[in-house]
């Protein structure tokens, strides 16, 4: 089974926590096909957003050699290079200028999506005239690193979602043999991005909607550390024990949910010995270590642990009963549904 490409584009505007933004970016994500077309298709729609504004200015430090002192006199080099023997200095100065680091990446991006295999017509088409309309922004070679040296405030903020969109294109984009070329992998045959994308997912959608369900009773959604019950007894023990922490914790005034994520195809396993197909063991005792590292309070005792599995080859509904009272459950949630009835069955699977 194939996730919709609307449902995939509702996953990462909420595991990127850009809902807001994806408003401003108006596209109808069950126009695409193709992976890629919807993602040229983001960029599209909010660069000529952008564009319509004005794109984001930033002051560029310029140095160059010069008859005429601008800015701050570079002394070292002028005297190095014996400029003042003819007349001239070097210079540093700031200028305000659309070449800053976040257009470069959205505009490099931009390029490899014109040169990548099997997009749209109307869509290359369009990316060529936002290049041109880029002019002032320098083509530069996109490097991972790049990403992380961007910084952004209040007023650019739908840049984020771009540029995110940009890091996913950077990672799926692999070169053809045809040289320049490019070749878009769907990251949803990746399993360890598709796990990660679905815990954030999860993570997300219940941060921003839980409230909904749970009024005045909901105290937090995130992730929760617990810590072991165990006491090293020597340094390099303390060091030693890993870090143990939820995907997801709803915490209500009146109960708890610990929510572990698997990204499986199925969450049942043939048995060895030939009989009904099982859970999978490592998934019951990462959540069963879980609740006995719980500390003893009354909150704690009356937790609600689910095992949540995405696209299931088949639907899982099963419940079980620690002696505490604890309550141990495994659901499937299935993103191939339209998603008015996914948003419904995340909200009822916690109510």
């Amino acid at each position: 089974m194939e996730i919709p490409i609307a449902n995939i584009y509702y996953l990462l505007c909420y595991a990127w926590n850009k809902l807001e933004e994806s408003e401003t970016i108006k596209i109808e994500p069950s126009e695409s096909t193709e992976l890629v077309d919807l993602f040229a298709r983001v960029l599209i729609s909010g660069l000529d957003h952008l564009l319509k504004k004005g794109i984001d200015r930033g002051y560029v430090v310029y140095s160059e050699e010069s008859l005429v002192l601008r800015g701050k006199l570079a002394l070292q080099p002028t005297i190095k290079r014996a400029l003042f023997s003819r007349g001239q200095v070097h210079c540093e100065y700031d200028d305000l200028s659309y070449d800053v680091l976040h257009n470069q990446i959205v505009k490099a991006a931009i390029a490899k999506l014109v040169r990548t295999e099997d997009i749209q017509k109307e869509n290359r088409s369009r990316l060529v005239d936002l290049l041109h309309r880029l002019s002032e922004v320098r083509s530069v070679e996109l490097t991972k690193q790049m990403f992380g040296k961007v910084q952004l405030h209040r007023n650019n903020y739908i840049y984020d979602f771009l540029l995110r969109v940009c890091e996913l294109l950077f990672d799926n984009l692999l070169p053809t043999e045809k040289p320049g070329g490019w070749r878009f992998r769907s990251f949803l045959r990746t399993k360890e991005q598709m796990a990660t994308l679905f815990e954030s997912f999860i993570r997300n959608f219940y941060k921003r909607e839980a409230r909904s369900v749970f009024g005045e009773d909901l105290l937090k959604v995130g992730r929760e550390d617990i810590r072991w019950k165990l006491t090293p007894l020597d340094e390099d023990s303390a060091k030693a024990l890993p870090k143990m922490q939820t995907d997801v914790c709803i915490t209500r005034k009146s109960q708890k949910t610990i929510i572990e994520c698997k990204y499986t195809d199925d969450p049942l396993r043939p048995d060895r010995f030939g009989g009904d197909d099982k859970l999978d063991s490592d998934h019951l005792y990462q959540l069963n270590s879980y609740l006995d590292n719980l500390s003893d309070e009354p909150l704690n005792n009356n937790c609600h642990a689910i095992l949540l599995y995405p696209l299931a080859a088949r639907t899982v509904y099963l419940n079980y009963c620690r002696p505490k009272g604890q309550i141990v459950t495994a659901r499937t949630i299935n993103l191939t549904h339209d998603w008015p009835t996914i948003h419904r069955n995340l909200l009822a699977l916690v109510a």
